[in-house]
């Protein structure tokens, strides 16, 4: 099966293509009390998870990535539809176990700008 998100992987992503427009959102994955241990997910699924991870930081799809030390974890993933935004969040085995937050977010000086533009034409 081909990865819906290259740079998830091991493969890189390939250039956007002009005029597409890529979401960046804030996943934050918390251990649901009581949920499976690490015991039941095996060590071959967690070290390709950091492998893929680690890819992804690489290439710039993975913005962020931090584990929870209460259990889970938060991370910054760009996504050009639903399907990679979906396989982000479920490619982490111990998705099964978490409560799962999904936030579109936008880099913060850039979402300021365009609301000072945004002001300064209501006030003209």
């Amino acid at each position: 099966m081909k990865d819906p998100v290259p740079g998830l992987r091991s493969s890189f992503y390939p250039k956007i293509p002009k005029g597409v427009f890529i979401m960046k959102f804030l996943i934050i994955m918390r251990r649901v009390p009581g949920a499976v241990s690490f015991k039941e997910v095996s060590e071959e699924k967690i070290s390709k998870h950091a492998e893929n991870l680690k890819a992804g930081l690489k290439s710039g799809r993975v913005q962020f990535a931090a584990a929870l030390l209460s259990g889970g974890g938060a991370y910054v993933v760009e996504a050009e539809n639903a399907k990679e935004l979906a396989w982000a969040v479920r490619n982490n085995p111990l998705y099964k176990n978490c409560t799962v937050e999904i936030e579109p977010i936008v880099d913060a000086d850039v979402f300021l700008e365009n609301a000072a533009k945004i002001v300064g034409k209501m006030k003209a």
